[in-house]
């Protein structure tokens, strides 16, 4: 997505990413895979607010921080840092989920509260 992100097979895989979790959550009956398809379904929407406020705010961000830049380097590192730390963290966690989910099949995996906002 990041190389072509206005490729057709891009955006059929972002909606795949959103749909699917919904498919399985409306589907099926086992408790443990609806509390995974819950949580993933968390996590993509999550991921949708991000950027969507991001996209908003984006220009104005990106011409502040390079004022910033320029004007006191280190308050832009104090902004750009931890927007680093959590994109990568929010880039981490699914790959995560799923080594977790195969290891422990019993119980349903749930993302920590600082990463998602948990609607459902």
């Amino acid at each position: 997505f990041v190389l072509f992100p206005e490729s057709l097979f891009a955006n059929f895989l972002g909606a795949l990413r959103f749909l699917v979790p919904i498919l399985i959550l409306f589907t099926t009956q086992h408790p443990l895979a609806k509390a995974n398809a819950r949580e993933a379904t968390n996590y993509v929407l999550t991921c949708l607010i991000l950027i969507v406020a991001l996209g908003l705010v984006g220009w104005i961000l990106a011409l502040g921080l390079i004022a910033m830049v320029f004007a006191f380097p280190p308050l832009a590192l104090l902004i750009a840092l931890p927007l680093m730390v959590y994109s990568t963290a929010l880039s981490i966690w699914p790959v995560i989920a799923v080594v977790v989910s195969m290891r422990n099949q019993d119980e349903a995996f749930r993302y920590p509260n600082w990463l998602v906002i948990h609607f459902l």
